[in-house]
């Protein structure tokens, strides 16, 4: 490794949340750099460990539990360490008819929400429409995500479901819920394939998850996925897989269910995880106009012309929408369907 190329290489790191995998397979002698952002890392995934284990703690003296996904639960379970994986928030699962008794905690402990809503209506249809709300601590400097549902997506395992198949692990000696293997496989298949996988830590959760199961578990995953109608995510998956890890396919047995809308999103994979500096953010019009039309296209190869118009539902609600401009609950239905082109022609401050 030249040093000129040691600059951009922490860069990428930092840009696809490699640090702890880069850091591994390096040889002894790691460069300062390197060595200075996988330790960076490091600590901020501790400081994400021990709010995890304290929030766990605070919802449990409420009568109130959460299922820890992602973030150092994840980092726990595929590397057996809860600081090793990269990530920027702690994601918690919450039952539905929990979240006002939820968000009224966290504000107690200083958790901001990053959203706005004022009126009842807005509160109503978030819960409808959308998934999670976002909380930040100014002074931890730590983001919380608290979700009622674990995906965006419509066709994702109810919440009850997950609930009655999940898992317990051990972190720092308190007892977490996690989500069942099964569930999790599946999750890190919609999750990756929803996002075009852009950020390459999330081919490798996949494949850390993947490679410690049998035949028998894949052909679990995948008739779980067609009863959920998501098979088209977790085939591109397995495609995507096969073209960085060949020897996955011999080793796994994927099974040849290779469709034309599964070939395509993973060829759209592909191509994100080489172009995501330019679409990770929303610099001009021009861009915001390009990150649209994926998510549209995602969303049709997801599922098809009902799948494409309950995705633009969904985002013409986003509550960040409404910071831009909302329409009152008298007329609320017109949110609908102009809220998100006014957003799309609002200029951004920098």
């Amino acid at each position: 490794m030249q040093n000129s190329d040691i600059p951009a290489l922490v860069i990428l790191t930092k840009l696809h949340r490699l640090e702890g995998l880069l850091h591994k397979s390096l040889p002894n002698n790691v460069p300062s750099e390197i060595e200075q952002c996988y330790t960076d890392n490091k600590l901020k995934q501790l400081k994400f460990t021990g709010e995890l284990v304290r929030l766990d703690g605070l919802f449990k003296s409420d009568n109130l539990e959460f299922l820890s996904f992602k973030g150092p639960a994840l980092s726990q379970q595929l590397y057996g360490d809860p600081t090793e994986r990269s990530g920027r928030d702690i994601d918690l699962l919450i039952r539905l008819k929990d979240v006002k008794s939820a968000l009224e905690l966290m504000k107690i402990e200083g958790y901001k929400l990053t959203i706005k809503f004022a009126t009842p209506k807005q509160f109503s249809t978030i819960l409808e429409y959308y998934h999670h709300f976002e909380f930040y601590h100014p002074e931890k400097d730590l983001t919380v995500e608290i979700h009622w549902r674990i995906s965006s997506h419509n066709n994702f395992l109810p919440s009850d479901i997950i609930w009655s198949n999940h898992n317990v692990i051990s972190i720092a000696g308190k007892e977490i819920n996690v989500l069942s293997p099964l569930h999790e496989a599946l999750f890190l298949c919609v999750h990756g394939a929803k996002h075009c996988y852009f950020r390459l830590h999330w081919v490798a959760d996949i494949y850390h998850h993947l490679i410690t199961k049998d035949h028998a578990f894949i052909n679990e995953l995948v008739a779980l996925s067609k009863k959920e109608n998501l098979l088209t995510p977790v085939m591109a998956t397995f495609q995507l897989l096969v073209q960085l890890y060949p020897e996955l396919e011999e080793e796994l047995g994927f099974p040849n269910e290779i469709s034309k809308r599964s070939s395509k999103l993973a060829e759209i994979c592909i191509e994100q995880i080489v172009l995501n500096t330019s679409l990770t953010k929303f610099e001009d019009r021009k861009s915001r106009i390009t990150r649209m039309r994926l998510h549209h296209k995602v969303n049709y190869l997801f599922g098809g012309v009902s799948g494409w118009f309950k995705g633009v539902i969904q985002r013409n609600v986003r509550p960040k929408n409404w910071e831009t401009f909302a329409f009152p609950d008298s007329v609320f239905f017109l949110n609908h369907f102009f809220s998100r082109i006014i957003w799309l022609f609002t200029p951004r401050t920098k």
